[in-house]
């Protein structure tokens, strides 16, 4: 499989650090955003086409990210623990399982 360019919206720097680090293991160019306004920014200069977002992006936000990329990007929520568990350890094991997953879907629709 070829890289493909991932948009990482993640604010927790330990959780996008983890998350990374994973995605470029996997051979894909990621670069990460703290917020969707400096995902929309950073969308500007290069395309994506794939938008990874952390779980507590809320439905309005991603509608609204979804339209302002324009087709042929694909969005995806990345659910890397329910709230409150912050601070936790990463586990890379785990978190490769749930980038998989969300890779996989995303891969099938794309091909």
């Amino acid at each position: 499989m070829m890289g493909k360019a991932v948009l990482l919206i993640e604010p927790d720097p330990r959780v996008g650090n983890a998350v990374c680090d994973v995605l470029e293991e996997l051979g894909h160019r990621v670069r990460r955003s703290m917020d969707v306004e400096e995902a929309l920014a950073s969308a500007l200069d290069e395309p994506y086409e794939l938008v990874l977002a952390g779980w507590f992006l809320p439905v309005d936000r991603a509608i609204s990210l979804c339209r302002r990329l324009g087709p042929g990007v694909s969005v995806a929520v990345l659910d890397t623990g329910p709230p409150g568990t912050e601070g936790r350890p990463v586990d890379p094991e785990g978190l490769r399982d749930i980038i998989s997953i969300s890779l996989k879907g995303w891969t099938a629709r794309a091909h």
